[in-house]
């Protein structure tokens, strides 16, 4: 959702209406505090790739990552974790 004039959540809001499904049904994968909390304020699930270079103030540390490959799973279930 890189350099949209909306803001992230609004995306994610429009991306789910033009699909014709609910925020909840969509995985937004980002490398950010501010598109995890896109995430949340849309419902939607979150996994963070992390770049060690790109940590926040708030010491996000990823959840999951892409070499693990049983949490990427659970993530995209319908129900999620």
């Amino acid at each position: 959702v890189l350099g949209s004039p909306t803001t992230k959540t609004e995306m994610l809001q429009s991306i789910a209406s033009r699909l014709g499904c609910s925020t909840r049904d969509i995985l937004l994968i980002g490398d950010s505090s501010t598109d995890f909390d896109a995430a949340r304020q849309a419902g939607s699930r979150f996994l963070l790739v992390s770049q060690p270079s790109k940590q926040t103030s708030r010491g996000f540390f990823a959840p999951a990552s892409i070499s693990d490959p049983q949490a990427i799973q659970l993530l995209l279930r319908p129900n999620g974790l």
